[in-house]
């Protein structure tokens, strides 16, 4: 809140410390520092601009606490002073995090935007649902503590390991989850599959050439036997495959989100009509099997697949990636027609880089992805998307809210 004491010295021009690049420099404590007035102001949310800034006990600045780095990143805002340090002039604001306080020059706190009312975007039913997510999110979470029954060796010499029942289930939970979603019949581990999908792990970290289904085009390790790496080429043509990902909800995420990709097969995977996976994890690779060469008993999903789909959905999921459609039946078409409006903020939004093809991940037969304008992808927003095309009849239009899960640990 601007109050006229601060307006009306802000209008007869007086200087508030030392002009540098625009903004003002804080005053340093010293026996000549002086407390002018002090001032009441509106209780309100601040966020910290950095952190290794100096925090005094009193206005007089005769004494450090240390710096805002301890308080973290928001406090609480509620006094001011006008301080007069050799002449020049500043503002001082008191500041309280729980039950401790403290004195920082103003410029290093900023007031943080009020929170949203989420009431007004979202019904009771979907704040419950949203609510139910974060927690199970959080219940799984990205622990990499005892991931490991059998830790892999990868240097030297070979060993593919075995990876903790605790961290496989927490795989297959975060799948499930975003089936859930949808409705959709949740997966099971396959322990066979458990098996070969660590063994493709580990040959491509004894590799750490990065991604290759297959593990074509690299150069097998003298320490890893023929058949090791033959069972690492059948592992790896039946799987998605990551690098850099090691937490359980991360890993799906990063599957699920498929950024730089523009047919979204390792989401349209598990999203799909599967009914088991496999899971390897061995260092930064992982190995998260799909589907058997062998055997294609996987039905064909029996519903069309929209990401992000017509319900609350994960912003971090959709941000910064192609949306899609993924349909049960085969479309005599290559082209569609796509609209996102954002309704939240009544404007259209930009889509680019249409691509329809014929499928085949998961089990579709037709693969519809586009790419919303990022910058206009915000969490707590709705958008409705229509799909046109030939084949598609009146077309395909829905809604979605997007909501954000946060840091998941």
């Amino acid at each position: 809140m601007e109050h006229k004491y601060l307006r009306k010295l802000t209008v007869i021009g007086l200087s508030f410390g030392i002009f540098a690049g625009g903004a003002l420099v804080p005053t340093q404590a010293s026996a000549k520092t002086k407390v002018r007035s002090y001032e009441n102001i509106k209780n309100a949310t601040y966020t910290v601009t950095k952190s290794s800034a100096t925090v005094y006990s009193t206005a007089s600045l005769s004494h450090k606490k240390g710096t805002l780095k301890s308080f973290g990143t928001k406090v609480t805002g509620y006094y001011a002073a006008h301080v007069t340090k050799n002449g020049k002039s500043s503002i001082y604001y008191k500041f309280k995090v729980g039950n401790k306080t403290g004195w920082v020059w103003h410029g290093y706190l900023k007031k943080a935007a009020p929170a949203q009312d989420l009431s007004k975007i979202y019904s009771p039913t979907e704040l419950a649902t949203i609510n139910q997510f974060k927690a199970t999110a959080k219940s799984i979470g990205n622990s990499t503590k005892n991931m490991y029954s059998v830790k892999p060796v990868t240097k030297s010499h070979f060993a593919a390991g075995k990876l903790s029942d605790s961290y496989v289930n927490n795989t297959v939970r975060t799948i499930n989850l975003a089936r859930g979603l949808y409705g959709l019949p949740s997966v099971t581990a396959n322990s066979a599959w458990n098996s070969s999908a660590q063994m493709g792990a580990a040959t491509l970290a004894a590799a750490d050439q990065g991604l290759s289904h297959g593990l074509v085009g690299f150069s097998k390790p003298s320490f890893v036997s023929n058949s090791d790496w033959q069972a690492g080429v059948d592992a790896t043509n039946q799987s998605n495959l990551a690098e850099g990902y090691v937490g359980a909800y991360d890993t799906v995420t990063g599957y699920l989100n498929d950024s730089g990709n523009d047919d979204p097969g390792h989401r349209e995977w598990l999203l799909g009509g599967i009914n088991e996976v496999g899971v390897g994890q061995a260092g930064d690779y992982n190995d998260l099997r799909v589907f058997d060469m062998n055997d294609y008993s996987d039905a064909t999903p029996s519903q069309p697949v929209a990401f992000p789909n017509k319900t609350v959905f994960p912003w971090e999921w959709v941000a910064g990636t192609r949306w899609s459609l993924s349909l049960p039946q085969s479309l005599d078409t290559k082209s569609a027609k796509i609209t996102v409006t954002d309704n939240t903020g009544k404007k259209n939004v930009p889509v680019s880089g249409v691509l329809v093809t014929d499928g085949g991940y998961g089990e579709f037969n037709t693969s519809i992805s586009y790419e919303p304008k990022d910058a206009m992808i915000q969490a707590n927003h709705s958008y409705t998307v229509k799909i046109t095309a030939d084949g598609l009849g009146s077309g395909y239009t829905y809604t979605t809210k997007l909501f954000k899960v946060g840091d998941i640990n």
